[in-house]
């Protein structure tokens, strides 16, 4: 059997381990999913937690902060080096991804939506970024209101 987040939330798909089926490693790489690394021999980001930007057939494209630096990097690894972290696991995370889905569904500008696509990326966020998100979703209450009611 196989179980998704709720609320649009993307986390790869997970395996509920009671009729023996698995579901190959590759499948389970999606875009925006969060992942644990493993690459020994890339120290700065072996052990870390990093999204998923891309998939290709046999690589991934994963989004990675560098906490002294504050820059995000993305980085290709081979499917065998990552692994999916269900996001229940990560209860803050779920908690920002809800509101970037509320905010998606809104009238944004482009520079708004620019903004929500750098905040897809990572898997700690700052005070900056998160007042960001607040100011959003300040400013389009009156649409995430209406969306509501319908």
């Amino acid at each position: 059997m196989i179980e998704e987040l709720e609320n649009d939330v993307r986390s790869g798909i997970h395996l509920k381990h009671d009729d023996g089926i698995q579901i190959a490693h590759h499948l389970q790489l999606v875009e925006g999913a969060l992942v644990k690394i493993f690459a020994p021999h890339r120290t700065q980001i072996h052990n870390r937690l990093g999204r998923i930007c891309t998939v290709s057939d046999r690589t991934v494209d994963i989004w990675v902060r560098d906490v002294d630096l504050m820059i995000m990097y993305r980085y290709t690894l081979k499917h065998q080096q990552v692994e999916i972290v269900p996001m229940k696991r990560e209860p803050q995370l779920v908690q920002v991804y809800k509101r970037l889905q509320k905010l998606r569904k809104c009238n944004l500008d482009p520079f708004e939506r620019e903004i929500l696509l750098l905040l897809e990326r990572p898997v700690v966020f700052t005070p900056v970024e998160l007042e960001y998100l607040s100011l959003m979703e300040k400013r389009h209450e009156d649409d995430r209101n209406s969306l509501n009611s319908k």
